[in-house]
């Protein structure tokens, strides 16, 4: 049964739902819930090398821990990367979702400032910041935010330092010289 089972790949990815899964299974008890959580952190692969050291017991009795969860229903085999395993499909369904890229639309992404308009806006600003007038930490601010639907026309980016640009965060350009002015007085 070992060489069918194999070793752990990676190991040590337990997360809180796989945990709870192990934890909170009623139907599970002493070294049985012990290599449950070793399935767990064996990205919901059982082999008898994680259940052995989860549940404290030989290699030998592990597979017969695997066995028994097995004939209870908790394990089933499944192919994984081109080989069999056994696996607990409740933990696997979480660990493929978590594994699952979410790649972010293109369109979703907002469209970088064109490093010629920077320069330009800078050499426009006197490569100061519009807000303090330091000339160091240099970014380029946009007057109406991209989340509130600013654009990257050059009416509407200024020169700001960073740390400018980080206080203004998502304020429009009139609601941040508001805020400034309320700071200061």
């Amino acid at each position: 049964m070992s060489g069918r089972l194999g070793q752990s790949r990676r190991g040590g990815r337990m997360t809180m739902a796989t945990f709870d899964i192990a934890v909170q299974d009623r139907g599970l008890r002493g070294a049985e819930r012990l290599a449950y959580m070793g399935i767990g952190d064996n990205d919901g692969v059982a082999t008898d090398v994680a259940v052995a050291q989860w549940a404290n017991e030989t290699q030998s009795d592990a597979c017969e821990i695997i066995l028994a969860l097995c004939e209870k229903g908790y394990l089933i085999e499944r192919e994984i990367n081109g080989a069999t395993a056994l696996c607990c499909p409740r933990m696997r369904a979480i660990i493929d979702e978590r594994d699952t890229p979410r790649p972010v639309a293109a369109e979703d992404r907002p469209a970088p400032v064109p490093p010629s308009v920077r320069a330009w806006v800078m050499e426009r600003d006197n490569w100061r910041c519009h807000y303090c007038g330091t000339d160091q930490n240099l970014t380029i601010d946009h007057k109406v935010p991209r989340s509130q639907g600013g654009t990257n026309d050059r009416e509407n980016l200024i020169t700001a330092c960073k740390t400018c640009n980080c206080a203004k965060g998502t304020k429009s350009y009139d609601d941040f010289l508001a805020y400034r002015e309320g700071q200061a007085s």
